[in-house]
Formats: structure tokens, C-alpha cells, sequence
């Protein structure tokens, strides 16, 4: 699987409110899902996310 919310929050150093303010801003992105409930990023996301800072 991918990385969690709960590792994203610790990576960036944000609040869960901040980190879902910046995906609908469309800031951060988008989140995959497994189901309703589990959600997860890939590292490619996340790397070509830091690589546009």
C-alpha cells in the first residue's frame, strides 16, 4: 500500500485540517483510496509534490 494520512501529517508538519484545506486548494494532492475509509498517498505523489516546492 501507500502512505497514510496519519505519515503524511508527520512528513509535512501540518494539522489534518491544513493537509485537507491544501488538497482542496488543490495545493497537495489528491489521496487514493482503498475504500471509504482508507486513504493513502504513493510516494511518487508525494515526491513530485516536493519536487514543485
Amino acid at each position: 500500500m501507500g502512505i497514510k494520512q496519519k505519515q503524511v501529517l508527520e512528513m509535512i508538519k501540518v494539522s489534518r485540517t491544513t493537509l485537507w484545506r491544501m488538497i482542496k486548494s488543490g495545493e497537495f494532492p489528491e489521496p487514493n483510496r482503498e475504500n471509504r475509509r482508507v486513504i493513502f498517498w504513493t510516494k511518487e505523489q508525494l515526491d513530485s509534490w516536493e519536487a514543485a516546492l
